[in-house]
């Protein structure tokens, strides 16, 4: 069985490809597109934590059946920005 859908995936509509590309504009952010895309991906493993996180904490106040332990957790081994 496929896991459920982050909540903040579940209810929010994509956003379009041509807002990314001015979201991510260099004026905008400081950074290359290249430098915030390496940003982006060393980031998104402690997205999916929090959401998981979060998903828990919501299973708990429903008083959902929880086991412990199942959120995993990451700790950065790496520094930002790259040198």
């Amino acid at each position: 069985m496929a896991p459920p859908p982050e909540p903040d995936r579940a209810r929010a509509p994509p956003i379009p490809a041509e807002a990314t590309h001015l979201l991510t504009h260099p004026d905008l952010t400081g950074m290359s597109r290249e430098l915030f895309d390496r940003l982006v991906e060393e980031l998104e493993p402690c997205r999916r934590v929090l959401a998981e996180a979060e998903r828990e904490r919501g299973r708990a106040s429903t008083g959902a059946d929880t086991t412990p332990g199942s959120a995993s957790s990451t700790t950065a081994t790496t520094s930002w920005p790259p040198s």
